[in-house]
């Protein structure tokens, strides 16, 4: 997870490792000898963990730009495998904008004023 976080950080990529049970130094420890750089998240009163019906570590959730949760599963991923990869990739695509169809020949007045009568 650590060189998928820092091959897309920079394309919008977030990562947030979350411990649910581990004493802080533990996590230190871990962080420190895995050499991992991606925020870490100690959820001790297992608040998240509720939140995203976590049962069982690892969990992983694929997030989308708007906040949406669009996949997620428990146990270990190859997160540097093609599959992960792609997915990723799909959650990095731009938000197309949303826009009601032109209509030819005439302006719609801004919402909350009325059109000038001529």
């Amino acid at each position: 997870m650590e060189a998928l976080w820092k091959a897309k950080r920079r394309d919008g990529l977030r990562v947030i490792g979350v411990n649910l049970s581990e004493p802080l130094e533990r996590v230190r420890a871990y962080t420190a000898e895995m050499k991992l750089t991606f925020p870490l998240v100690i959820d001790r009163d297992g608040e998240l963990a509720r939140a995203y019906g976590v049962r069982f570590t690892p969990t992983h959730f694929l997030i989308d730009r708007s906040g949406i949760v669009r996949a997620g599963g428990a146990g270990a991923r190859d997160w540097d495998g093609p599959t992960a990869r792609a997915a990723i990739a799909i959650l990095l695509e731009p938000t197309p904008l949303s826009m009601s169809p032109a209509r030819p020949g005439r302006a719609d007045p801004p919402p909350n004023r009325r059109p000038e009568r001529r």
